[in-house]
């Protein structure tokens, strides 16, 4: 066992002033550690946390500006959806070629059948076939078919006419969205 008068015969020998102030300097120094240690500690831990908190903020910020986008989509599908008359798909497809006096250039219209979409949206689908093409009635056709509002065209395969070089052949999946009643 230590007795308590140890520390005391240490200091004794250190009789110098230059040997205590440095042990004083020293224990003052490891004092300080100590105190500053856990703040040091916790600040390097809330800098991680604040780090990461801007992680999720920015991706936050992401999905908010997606959640955005998709909903002004969603508006402006709806808005152009309550905008044109409710009809079938092959009045709007006669709409569309009689405009454009392509009526008689109708080899067939075949329905592959309709679906939903969601609980209030429906889709009809068809397959229409259009022979005698020029390149500009081509051009005006997609253009108009494009500009329609609910007419929405998935898939088009062009390919020349085999008896006339000048002329082109059109397949065209069109599909039509509607509100359902």
């Amino acid at each position: 066992m230590m007795s308590p008068k140890l520390p005391l015969r240490l200091l004794a020998r250190l009789r110098t002033a230059r040997a205590r102030s440095a042990i004083v300097l020293l224990l003052a120094t490891m004092g300080l550690w100590i105190l500053l240690l856990p703040s040091i500690i916790q600040e390097r831990s809330a800098q991680r946390e604040l780090e990461s908190l801007r992680k999720k903020w920015a991706d936050l910020q992401a999905l908010s500006r997606e959640y955005v986008y998709w909903k002004d989509r969603l508006k402006d599908m709806e808005e152009r959806l309550a905008l044109s008359p409710s009809v079938g798909i092959g009045a709007a497809l006669d709409g569309v070629f009689s405009s454009l006096g392509l009526r008689s250039n109708l080899k067939s219209l075949k329905m592959l059948g309709s679906r939903d979409i969601s609980e209030a949206w429906g889709q009809e689908i068809v397959v229409v076939q259009i022979d005698k093409l020029t390149l500009n009635q081509l051009i005006n056709l997609l253009h108009r078919l494009r500009e329609n509002k609910t007419l929405l065209l998935k898939r088009a395969t062009i390919r020349r006419a085999w008896d006339d070089s000048e002329l082109l052949e059109m397949t065209l999946t069109v599909s039509l969205v509607t509100k359902k009643r």
